[in-house]
Parts: structure tokens; sequence; C-alpha cells
């Protein structure tokens, strides 16, 4: 199950965003000589911005690592 899939479970095919608006929004950096990644989710929210973040990370390590997401940092509000 793919990002979008988990993110929009429930709802209406046709208005879910597709995977090119999404990957606008996330900008995913590795942090040097670290297993670390940056990941910036523009969003409507703070709490949506977060859910997006952890369920990427939770696609990225697969399902034998499925809760180790766990965004934190500094919290911008933009209009979308």
């Amino acid at each position: 199950e793919g990002v979008i899939d988990k993110l929009y479970k429930g709802m209406p095919e046709e208005t879910r965003p597709t995977y090119e608006s999404l990957s606008r929004t996330i900008t995913v950096v590795p942090a040097r000589n670290t297993a670390i990644l940056n990941i910036d989710v523009m969003a409507y929210s703070p709490e949506e911005a977060q859910t997006v973040a952890n369920t990427l990370m939770g696609v990225y390590n697969g399902p034998e690592k499925p809760d180790t997401g766990n965004a934190t940092g500094k919290v911008e509000h933009n209009e979308l």
C-alpha cells in the first residue's frame, strides 16, 4: 500500500490528490553520514504535515518497522 492509499483511505478516488500534486509538497533530504531523513511537508495544518511525514516514513521503513515515524521539529504555517 502506498503513501496516498494510506493517507487518504476511505476518501473517494476522484477527490484524492495525485502522486504528482502530493510530491510537489514534500522534500526529502538525507542528513549527511547518518540514517536520518529530513522531511519537509507543506500542508494546510501542522497535523496534516506530521501525518504525511510519518506515513511516508512508515512506507519507507516497510511493514517490519511500521511505527518508527516520529515527525518533530519546527512548524511553519504557510498558506497553500
